[in-house]
């Protein structure tokens, strides 16, 4: 993905690497990243993929899936996605995948930026400190070997939540991993059960 938003940028000035593949999105100008240059776009892509492409005739009708996000009419929330169907010229399909493109560039400077700040948190973490990525994980469903075909419908459920720490050794003060994985028959998702798991990871800790 890449190497395709970096063909609607502009080339970066301080840029000594031919090669695309090694230049990376924070190379290039913020007027570029974050769209405000008048000199890149998806124009650049969508003629590059053209000119790569001369005997194909883009003006012909072609068939593709896509997924579009359906809305409840009456509340205006996101009810699924749902695969469409869509007929219409190689142009047309080729003016979305464009367009969609455009908003990865700033995606992807956001997420080099912190994982970048991440990095060197996780690397200069104290004795007093400690750091922790967690979220919620799909819920265990609980199976037993051998149950009868009519407890398929009445399958219990536990709540999942990994926690995965980082801290300095006591010993060596290098930076250490630990991954803690807190189990609930509360199933609500909520505020108070973060708060449960955050405080029973850090009294672990």
């Amino acid at each position: 993905m890449t190497s395709v938003v970096l063909m609607t940028l502009c080339t970066p000035h301080n840029s000594q690497v031919n090669d695309s593949e090694s230049v990376m999105i924070g190379d290039c100008d913020c007027d570029c990243i974050f769209r405000c240059c008048k000199q890149c776009g998806y124009g650049k892509l969508k003629q590059q993929i053209i000119d790569n492409n001369a005997t194909y005739n883009f003006r012909q009708y072609i068939t593709w899936h896509q997924w579009r996000a359906d809305m409840d009419p009456e509340t205006g929330r996101l009810v699924y996605y749902a695969k469409v169907c869509f007929r219409d010229t190689a142009f047309k399909l080729l003016d979305l995948f464009s367009e969609k493109v455009m908003t990865m560039s700033t995606h992807l400077f956001h997420f080099r930026w912190q994982a970048a700040q991440f990095e060197v948190i996780r690397q200069s973490i104290t004795l007093q400190e400690a750091l922790m990525v967690m979220d919620f994980a799909q819920n265990y469903e609980i199976r037993h070997a051998d149950e009868p075909q009519s407890s398929h419908w009445h399958h219990k459920q536990v709540t999942l939540h990994p926690v995965v720490t980082y801290f300095a050794c006591p010993d060596c003060e290098k930076p250490r991993k630990m991954d803690l994985i807190m189990m609930s028959d509360d199933k609500e998702h909520d505020t108070h059960a973060v708060k449960a798991f955050e405080d029973t990871a850090v009294g672990y800790l």
